[in-house]
């Protein structure tokens, strides 16, 4: 019996495998043993999906029944918090999900690009970060005044 050919990922999944920093912060809001990937199926934008996960974590609303009302119901997130907890005020707990999924995208993104950018141009020796450092280095200004013997 042939195995099932594979789904390719959709661009939201794709940008998961890429980011594994946000990956590891959005598996540790959702539940044990949920597969992100799976999870992340179905949404339009990385930025819907972080906040449907925010949304979930937030309210301690399940994932599922977030996921299920803006994915297969197709409603708004500010829609699907009123769906599933009323008396919430959805509007302002959507936007601030977005507003997290936002920080949380943009941190990750900068994390990922920086630590890539480290590895790419690490120095050849320990003698070129010295110099690299003692030339790039400022000295911290100070507005205290203190006398010749060091007291204030």
């Amino acid at each position: 019996m042939a195995a099932a050919p594979l789904t390719p990922l959709t661009p939201v999944q794709e940008k998961l495998q890429k980011n594994t920093n946000l990956a590891g912060k959005l598996q540790a809001r959702l539940p044990a043993g949920t597969n992100l990937l799976d999870a992340a199926d179905g949404f339009g934008t990385l930025g819907q999906f972080v906040a449907a996960v925010n949304v979930s974590a937030n309210l301690k609303i399940p994932f599922e029944k977030v996921k299920t009302d803006v994915v297969t119901r197709k409603m708004s997130l500010g829609q699907a918090i009123h769906d599933l907890r009323p008396v919430s005020s959805a509007a302002v707990e959507a936007q601030r999900a977005e507003y997290e999924a936002q920080g949380m995208i943009a941190r990750t993104e900068q994390e990922h690009t920086t630590s890539l950018s480290a590895t790419a141009t690490a120095p050849a020796s320990p003698t070129a970060t010295k110099k690299t450092i003692a030339a790039t280095a400022q000295p911290r200004k100070s507005s205290r005044k203190t006398s010749a013997t060091g007291g204030l």
